[in-house]
């Protein structure tokens, strides 16, 4: 590139106007003026060339999945905020994002542990110039809702038998006249409400035990 510039006295010397070869990016170029008497001044002109090859601004996803489920809203690369919702024995879901543009580049991929409630997972497109586009899921996991009971735990070593998913029969002997109930749920979250020992009369003794999942079911 060639500078040219015009000095406002005729006794004045410019420095800094020759032919100058640019590299690709910010070039500074510098014009002294100096006065007769010796004053200089400098000016400054920054040229910026830029790279033959025009690097691409596509920061979108074509597509973003879970296998299985269906995004809300349908997904649109114009959308950057998702949502979907999965049964709580879920516990791990894979997440995959497809780019539009084959130079940019995606973050944010793969299998997440899922912890009961709201998880936000989020996917990054970098475009090939830098430009950054951010896409995010939240992952609702649902609350326990099972409320059975694994088995029922006693101190005195006494068969437990099940006759159906919410009656259990322990026979003892005479001399057995209290005993300790433990009632173990399926699942770890789910509470159980009447643990505890019991006096026993001769005969039937019925004994409730109240399961709460953790959904609130009962």
């Amino acid at each position: 590139v060639t500078v040219n510039a015009t000095k406002e006295s005729a006794k004045a010397t410019l420095t800094g106007t020759e032919n100058k070869n640019l590299s690709v990016g910010a070039n500074n170029i510098s014009v002294v003026v100096t006065a007769e008497n010796g004053n200089k001044r400098t000016y400054t002109i920054t040229v910026t060339r830029q790279s033959a090859i025009q690097k691409s601004s596509d920061n979108s996803l074509k597509d973003l999945s879970v296998p299985g489920y269906t995004l809300s809203p349908v997904f649109n690369k114009e959308i950057l905020e998702y949502t979907i919702e999965v049964e709580n024995e879920i516990e791990t879901l894979k997440v995959t994002g497809v780019k539009e543009d084959s130079s940019s580049i995606i973050t944010g991929e793969g299998v997440y542990a899922l912890e009961v409630g709201s998880n936000l997972v989020t996917l990054t497109v970098q475009a090939e110039n830098g430009d950054i586009k951010t896409y995010e899921l939240n992952i609702i996991r649902k609350k326990n809702s099972n409320i059975n009971l694994s088995r029922i735990e006693n101190d005195k070593d006494q068969i437990v038998t099940k006759i159906d998913a919410n009656t259990y029969e322990i026979n003892v002997r005479n001399e057995i006249d209290e005993i300790t109930l433990k009632g173990i749920p399926e699942v770890a979250t789910t509470k159980v409400v009447g643990d505890g020992k019991y006096n026993l009369e001769i005969g039937k003794n019925e004994i409730n035990l109240v399961v709460t999942a953790e959904d609130g079911t009962t």
